[in-house]
């Protein structure tokens, strides 16, 4: 169990030590320590949060926020939203981080837009 509501989406960190659900009717990311399953934390994220997707260095977790049309980025060790990435066009659904960590990919479902947002100097992305 994750503690949230509607599990929509889940996602492992690198080394495999953390599961990262999304979890759609409580606007939540459940932040999971697979070898306790023990919910570590709720994260309170955008409405209706769908996809998952972590850093290839496991330090952000991005999560597609679909009625609220934003990705919040989250600290992996602080486990805390630091930034909410808004002006996406309608319901955020699809998430990939690039091989270097410094492009996400966002898709829109009913817009047919793809977002490509780089990494900028000293933020999160």
């Amino acid at each position: 169990r994750t503690g949230g509501f509607n599990v929509r989406h889940v996602a492992l960190s690198p080394d495999g030590r953390r599961a990262y659900a999304s979890n759609l009717g409580s606007g939540t990311l459940s932040v999971v320590d697979t070898a306790s399953r023990k919910v570590l934390r709720q994260i309170k994220v955008g409405r209706y949060p769908k996809t998952v997707a972590v850093s290839p260095d496991g330090k952000r977790v991005y999560v597609a926020n679909y009625v609220s049309h934003t990705v919040s980025v989250i600290d992996a060790e602080s486990m805390s939203v630091i930034e909410t990435i808004g002006g996406l066009k309608k319901k955020p659904s699809g998430l990939a981080v690039s091989a270097d960590g410094n492009t996400l990919f966002v898709s829109g479902w009913d817009s047919n837009d793809l977002h490509i947002l780089q990494r900028r100097a000293g933020g999160a992305k």
